[in-house]
């Protein structure tokens, strides 16, 4: 019986040969069989849906009745055609490869650009050599296990030779004796497997080498494999970009695609997005070392001990850029834009030419593959403004927090056009460079962050007038109303909200009264979808409709985000700063609220106290560095008056350490001294008495007695085994030396700890993703 196969068999399966069926139909008959003894077993209600195998294998499946389960036929997966675009002074042009830039370089830019240029010059030129030197070194451990499994092999040969040799039997060849060896070793496989009641594997599954072949195989060996596979993976992955079959690509299933890229002269070219322009080159070059990524935006996972090479990591779906610099600013869209061109106008409205993103990254709508649906677009800084945390670097912190409110501010100002305040994690994007998204690019300008800062009209924005504002939007966007109908329902429920709260307060209202010993029950009364106060007022102003329902949702969401209650006399306020209470209530209590004057001169206060701890901490640091010095030199057999004539070689290797300056170490060099030299008289008159004291206890003997002791009236020696030997040591005047001994080896005590802790902290500022685990809990921590 011949089979036709259907539209997704004719893509994926060999046609049916004249008189029986393909393999792959062959299986599904026998799990269609299976599945039906299993049902046979199980008890069901009663349906009607079709099953996946049953349109598969067409007429192969006998009709079942009505009353047995059938799935339904699965969906189609989504159709991705990776596009590129390019933005030239607005206008958008459709690209297949590399580009020449023009990008609009300024005086304030300009060092960092030719900085930046030189460094990617440079790392490519670093890659190919540590490439090369990798090949080579796997090529020789690849090489020398081969020859050791040769020699071994030859070994095994010569000795079988030699028993056969002396049996009288012929001597095989080599290669019929490794034959032989293996056919002995599958033959005895079989059996093994057929008396325990399993079928025997084929010859040519038992030829392959096991899953798990690398918990046998030597380290450096397994190693030099997979980098052998990872090299042939990214030369593949230079020519072009292919899915290879239907795959989930954030959250979709999508059918197999495949990108590649030509030059201007339509020759192709490496396939790589980061080689087509700036931008794409400035956002790969805002990667971390080590990767974060993700196949949707719920999960993420890190490139440390994993098996995905960098390159397959960056066509993942997310990544996250580096969390230590500051190198992007990102916005999240909600909504679906017919054309690239269409949101380019629509960004346009808000910001000018030289402020528009320089990268969107975004797919087409699922249901009919078509526009542009939830972009992100992405701003990347210049070279030479980017917040890079280095060595001699001032003023971090206030850069990454500058760095911060222009992001808000940003989000802030495109929030009519569907900009997400909730999106807080704006490391985490999706990823430009992977084939599995559409681009557009923009190398037009790049804005630093001071022109960011001069053009936006706030950058500390209120978070929940932008929740509010964002909600506002979205009621407008599923609903399709217009903004002033919209507008007008929300300030309505707005005023209604205060009218009903102000009338029960006057009224003293019990069903108020009683909702105000919570949140929830407060929220109740006033949103309550049946009986609200300001459900009914809203239903009877604007009838009960859809929109109605949508303004009542998002402003019920407003007040449990609030987490307030107005007092019974009271106001509440619409946008969570209650003054009027605020001040109520610091009456009430006596206070008074701080002036200007007041608060300055405690930020002052609190400034100046900061400084005279870091100050204190930093004369600890250089001493006990200074002290670490001197104390190495004292160890080598110098004396104290020769540590005061080598100050300056000492104060040279301390400058030339990198840690104390120049004027810092012969400041602090003269009082380290005085402390080192007072702590090591303290220490070798505590070693003295110590071996004066074990010198006499080992002189006295058993028999003699102590003087301490009275004689006994008889006249006769007590015996020693009858009374214990107490040795009291005479109670002397206190001596000054030794008290200064005692204080100078506290100081050094300090000094050390001092310095322990800025090691530490220095070690975790350039490790930031190694955790840190004490010495003394490895051992449990490892074993528990």
């Amino acid at each position: 019986m011949s089979i036709a196969p259907t539209d997704s068999e004719s893509l994926t399966h060999a046609l049916a040969t004249a008189g029986g069926m393909t393999a792959f139909e062959r299986i599904q008959v026998m799990l269609d069989a299976r599945a039906d003894q299993g049902l046979a077993r199980q008890s069901y209600d009663g349906g009607d849906y079709v099953r996946a195998r049953d349109w598969r294998v067409g007429d192969v499946v006998e009709t079942r009745p009505e009353s047995t389960p059938r799935f339904e036929k699965p969906a189609e997966p989504f159709v991705h055609v990776p596009t590129i675009t390019l933005m030239r002074g607005g206008v958008p042009h459709r690209i297949g490869g590399p580009v020449a830039t023009t990008t609009r370089i300024t005086a304030e830019t300009e060092i960092g650009w030719q900085k930046w240029a030189g460094d990617l010059q440079a790392h490519g030129v670093a890659q190919a050599e540590a490439s090369k030197a990798r090949a080579k070194a796997d090529r020789e451990v690849v090489e020398d296990h081969r020859r050791k499994k040769s020699e071994k092999l030859d070994a095994m040969y010569r000795r079988a030779c030699e028993r056969l040799h002396k049996a009288g039997k012929p001597v095989p060849s080599l290669e019929a004796w490794k034959n032989d060896r293996v056919e002995t070793r599958y033959q005895r496989e079989c059996k093994k497997l057929i008396a325990a009641g399993f079928q025997p594997r084929t010859r040519e599954q038992f030829a392959a080498p096991p899953p798990n072949w690398e918990m046998f195989a030597p380290p450096p060996l397994v190693a030099a494999v997979r980098s052998t596979n990872s090299r042939g993976y990214n030369s593949r992955r230079r020519e072009r970009y292919d899915s290879e079959f239907v795959r989930d690509f954030a959250g979709r299933q999508t059918a197999r695609f495949i990108e590649e890229l030509v030059d201007e002269h339509g020759n192709p070219t490496v396939a790589f997005r980061s080689a087509i322009c700036i931008s794409l080159a400035l956002f790969n070059s805002a990667l971390p070392k080590d990767l974060i990524f993700g196949e949707d935006k719920g999960k993420v996972e890190s490139s440390i001990g994993g098996v995905l090479s960098r390159m397959q990591i960056r066509d993942r779906a997310y990544i996250e850029l580096a969390r230590a610099r500051r190198c992007h600013f990102v916005v999240d869209l909600d909504g679906w834009w017919r054309s690239v061109k269409a949101l380019w106008k629509a960004i346009r409205k808000f910001l000018p030419p030289e402020f528009m993103p320089n990268l969107i990254v975004y797919r087409a709508r699922e249901s009919d593959g078509q526009g542009v649906e939830n972009p992100h677009l992405i701003w990347l800084l210049p070279p030479g403004s980017r917040v890079i945390p280095r060595k001699g670097a001032k003023n971090i912190d206030k850069q990454k927090t500058l760095h911060q409110m222009i992001q808000r501010g940003i989000v802030n100002k495109l929030i009519e056009l569907g900009a997400d305040p909730g999106h807080h994690n704006s490391d985490k994007v999706k990823n430009a460079l992977a084939p599995g998204w559409s681009i557009a690019c923009n190398d037009d300008s790049f804005c630093t962050m001071s022109e960011w800062k001069g053009f936006l009209p706030t950058i500390t924005p209120d978070e929940r007038a932008m929740m509010r504002r964002a909600r506002q939007i979205k009621i407008q966007r599923e609903n399709d109303v217009e903004a002033e109908l919209s507008n007008a329902l929300w300030h309505d429920g707005i005023a209604a909200r205060r009218l009903v709260i102000k009338a029960a307060q006057r009224r003293r209202d019990p069903a108020f009264l009683a909702a105000l010993r919570s949140n929830g029950a407060f929220v109740d009364w006033l949103y309550n979808p049946v009986d609200g106060e300001v459900t009914k007022r809203m239903i009877e102003l604007h009838g009960d409709g859809r929109v109605v329902r949508q303004v009542l949702a998002a402003q019920r969401g407003f007040v449990v985000d609030l987490g307030q209650v107005p007092s019974e006399t009271g106001q509440f306020c619409d946008h969570g700063r209650d003054t009027y209470r605020n001040q109520r209530r610091d009456a009430d209590s006596g206070l008074t609220r701080e002036t200007a004057e007041e608060r300055e001169a405690l930020r002052n206060a609190h400034r100046s106290e900061a400084g005279k701890v870091s100050r204190a901490n930093e004369r600890l640091i250089n001493c006990g560095l200074i002290a670490e010095e001197i104390q190495r030199r004292l160890s080598l057999g110098l004396t104290i008056e020769e540590i005061g004539d080598a100050k300056a070689e000492i104060v040279k290797a301390l400058v030339k350490s990198g840690n104390v300056s120049r004027a810092t170490a012969y400041r602090r060099f003269d009082e380290v001294v005085a402390v080192v030299s007072q702590a090591s008289r303290y220490q070798a008159v505590r070693n003295s008495d110590q071996v004066e004291d074990s010198a006499s206890q080992g002189s006295q003997t058993v028999d003699s007695e102590p003087a301490c002791l009275p004689a006994s009236e008889s006249g006769a020696s007590v015996p020693m085994s009858t009374l214990p030997l107490v040795r009291r040591r005479p109670v002397g005047p206190v001596d000054p030396a030794m008290l200064a001994g005692q204080h100078a080896r506290r100081i050094l005590e300090t000094w050390r700890r001092a310095v322990e802790s800025w090691r530490e902290a220095s070690r975790r500022r350039r490790d930031e993703d190694v955790p840190t685990m004490p010495s003394s809990t490895v051992g449990s921590a490892f074993w528990s």
